[in-house]
């Protein structure tokens, strides 16, 4: 999937940066519940910004006793 961020940002289509990160969170937790304290991930996904054009982005997040965080 694509996150939409284009000129729109108050379309319903519009992932907030913050909204991305919830996502992202999700999938970890989905994917990696026996993840250990201290385990880093960094995961890439493209975000559609508009005008045609698709860039990559990466988030870092790590695993702490109360869960996943950016890091």
């Amino acid at each position: 999937n694509t996150f939409y961020q284009g000129s729109n940002t108050s379309g319903a289509t519009y992932w907030s940066n913050e909204e991305i990160e919830q996502v992202l969170i999700k999938f970890l937790n989905d994917q990696y519940v026996s993840a250990e304290v201290g385990q880093k991930f960094a995961l890439i996904y493209a975000v559609y910004v508009g005008g045609g054009t698709t860039e990559s982005r990466e988030t870092r997040f790590i695993q702490t006793d109360s869960g996943y965080i950016v890091f």
